[in-house]
């Protein structure tokens, strides 16, 4: 009888008529709580599926810690009835009376829930407790002006699965990044020492108007004096888990002043112009480096305009692709490098005109302009114009006697092979000593990954990757230098150039810099840029270039220094 029963089961299963009612119910464990605890809430649901749940409004007030799901069916008078239970575990994001909102399912609707979060004296830092401290680099902004948001963590006591949540904007829009690396220390705060963690954002308000910052909050887990048993019946201390956070800023995002005239809106702590010669001396027709610098505080490197160059007559001027960087140390700082190739095509006096960027001051609230001043150079005659212009000497015949002619001659004939041989040797030499160098820098490195293996594996593997992508850079360029060289494309070997030292020299950003890094290579980065931006007397040939490439000594190649993990994750 129970076997025929167990058999035909699944068919009366089959046969019975399934409930699907779209009715969503919802419960609380409790509507009081205090800061840092957590709220229990459940979803009861017939027929319905929790993904069709749209859980997005609880984000505003809630952080979802946990989400667990759990369904059953069973037969009622005769019908199949399924429910199933959707249980969140949520987490207050700040005090006072906040709600659980309504969600939607189904075209069905759960019905709110009020509850109060009450604010927990928190002990401070320097008593074996927490805080976080905010500040910002500016309470009265300017549209587009960058606020730096710096949140300091003090730690008093020992603190587990802790993270730090970054700081939200409402009103205006704004974009928020995180800016430099977090940093860790330790300092003494009223005879306590206590650990400091310390991370700061860039806010940029994109317009102007109400802009409000959320507080950066704290969340872990410290131990609360008592004792529970974990699923292996062990006694372990049991965690509570805290939350401490900072004061939220309420700003006022001013527009763009009617007094500002520039063509590119510029709000800064300070603006700067400067520049970088390569040589003392021009000369018409041979090229010549300019680097001209912009520098600016309190502007992220993408917002820094490009450089305008005056035409002037009398000089081509060449720019490359401008080169940027930021810096936040105290303060931000980016900057802009141009480097500018201008090869003179008269004898004289040149002037280059003056270049101005006009930018806001952020902390006299005034406009001012960058300047960078005009510059007069004096243009020497070339090779060519100065042999055009020379007296052509008369030709005087020496006075030899017969005898010492075949000696001469014979003198004369010898002479070409025995520099030829020495230069030949001499050129070997320097080649397999650059090679030397190459395979010497590899095998520090590499002895230097060995010697370190014991400390932490983490760190070699790491460090074993770094090492390993710049001599493959290094590798790369210096392939694609000797193609070029070979070649006789002094474009490309230009390119190429460049590359090969910024492989080896990371802040090498132009070959003006590389010159003065490697004197030897001077001459022919000038002839480089001759065949490149002006016109020579004959073809460019790689052969010498390739040749003092191989022996220079750039040193090893930089690697970035060593970043401890995070404490607290972003």
């Amino acid at each position: 009888m129970v076997k025929a029963i167990t058999r035909w089961f699944p068919a009366l299963l089959l046969c019975l008529s399934v409930v699907a009612q779209a009715a969503v119910e919802s419960r609380i464990d409790r509507s009081q709580v205090d800061e840092g605890e957590t709220i229990r809430y459940s979803l009861d649901m017939s027929g319905v599926s929790s993904d069709e749940i749209d859980l997005n409004p609880l984000e505003k007030d809630f952080d979802i810690l946990g989400r667990s799901q759990q369904s059953s069916t069973y037969i009622r008078n005769g019908q199949v009835e399924m429910t199933s239970e959707l249980v969140l575990t949520l987490l207050p994001k700040r005090t006072g009376k906040l709600v659980i909102p309504s969600l939607s399912v189904d075209n069905d609707q759960t019905q709110p829930h009020r509850i109060t979060v009450k604010k927990v004296q928190q002990v401070g830092a320097d008593q074996g407790g927490f805080e976080v401290r905010a500040s910002l680099s500016s309470e009265n902004p300017k549209v587009q002006q960058p606020i730096i948001y710096r949140a300091t963590l003090l730690v008093g006591r020992q603190i587990f699965n802790a993270s730090i949540e970054a700081p939200t904007v409402s009103g205006v829009k704004a974009l928020v990044e995180p800016l430099g690396e977090q940093k860790q220390y330790t300092q003494v705060l009223d005879g306590r020492e206590i650990t400091a963690v310390e991370q700061s954002w860039v806010i940029t308000p994109e317009e102007s108007g109400d802009l409000e910052i959320t507080p950066v909050r704290l969340i872990g887990q410290v131990h609360n004096g008592q004792r529970k048993r974990d699923p292996f019946g062990n006694l372990t201390r049991a965690l509570k888990r805290v939350q401490v956070s900072s004061q939220p800023y309420s700003l006022t995002v001013e527009p763009i002043p009617a007094q500002f005239s520039g063509r590119t809106w510029l709000p800064a702590e300070k603006l700067s112009l400067s520049e970088d010669w390569q040589t003392d001396s021009v000369t018409q027709g041979e090229p010549v480096t300019r680097v001209i610098t912009l520098t600016a505080e309190g502007l992220t490197s993408n917002q820094l305009p490009p450089l305008t160059l005056p035409e002037v007559k009398g000089v081509k001027q060449y720019a490359a692709t401008p080169e940027t960087d930021q810096h936040f140390g105290d303060h931000l700082v980016s900057t802009l490098e141009l480097e500018v190739t201008l090869i003179p095509s008269k004898v004289g006096t040149l002037t280059l005109p003056e270049i101005r960027v006009p930018w806001w001051d952020v902390k006299a609230n005034r406009m001012r302009e960058a300047v960078l001043e005009a510059v007069t150079v004096e243009v020497l005659p070339g090779v060519n114009a100065a042999q055009a212009a020379a007296p052509v000497p008369l030709p005087v015949e020496p006075e030899v006697t017969p005898e010492v002619v075949p000696q001469a001659q014979e003198a004369v004939a010898a002479t070409p092979d025995e520099p030829a041989t020495q230069a030949d040797e001499t050129a070997a030499g320097w080649i397999n000593h650059g090679w030397l160098l190459l395979v010497g820098v590899v095998l520090g490195s590499v002895g230097t990954l060995l010697l370190g293996r014991f400390s932490s594996k983490a760190d070699n593997t790491a460090a074993q990757r770094e090492v390993s992508a710049a001599v493959s850079s290094v590798s790369h360029a210096q392939r694609q230098l000797k193609q070029a060289c070979e070649q006789n494309d002094a474009r490309a070997a230009r390119t190429a150039l460049l590359e090969w030292a910024k492989a080896q020299r990371p802040g090498c950003t132009h070959l003006n810099q590389l010159a003065d890094i490697c004197p030897d290579l001077k001459p022919e980065i000038n002839r480089l840029n001759q065949h490149t931006y002006g016109r020579a007397a004959q073809s460019w040939q790689g052969q010498q270039l390739w040749r003092l490439a191989q022996s220079a000594r750039l040193g090893p190649p930089e690697t970035a220094e060593g970043i401890l993990e995070p404490l607290y994750r972003t």
